[in-house]
């Protein structure tokens, strides 16, 4: 699930991406010009990091409690099956 996004409103661009889970999802705190976004887009598509630096980005916070709890059990669930495949 790694992915950028924008929408548009009357004063400018948001921008967000995510890198994997939900919990990485990331907002700029600024919003963008239709130009600067053009540009993010386009780093970002060839590869491009610089894009990373250009503007501030803070952690969206869209992994509720409910996805928290899920993604805690998963990973306690796998230990536990990591531990019955060693014995």
């Amino acid at each position: 699930m790694t992915y950028m996004q924008t929408l548009w409103t009357p004063d400018g661009f948001i921008l967000e991406y995510q890198e994997g889970s939900i919990a990485e999802h990331y907002v700029a705190e600024e919003l963008l010009t239709a130009d600067a976004v053009c540009d993010v887009l386009t780093q970002y598509l060839q590869g491009v990091e610089e894009w990373r630096s250009a503007y501030q980005f803070s952690n969206k916070g869209i992994a509720g409690l409910s996805w928290r709890i899920g993604h805690l059990l998963g990973w306690l669930s796998g230990r536990i099956c990591a531990l019955f495949r060693r014995s």
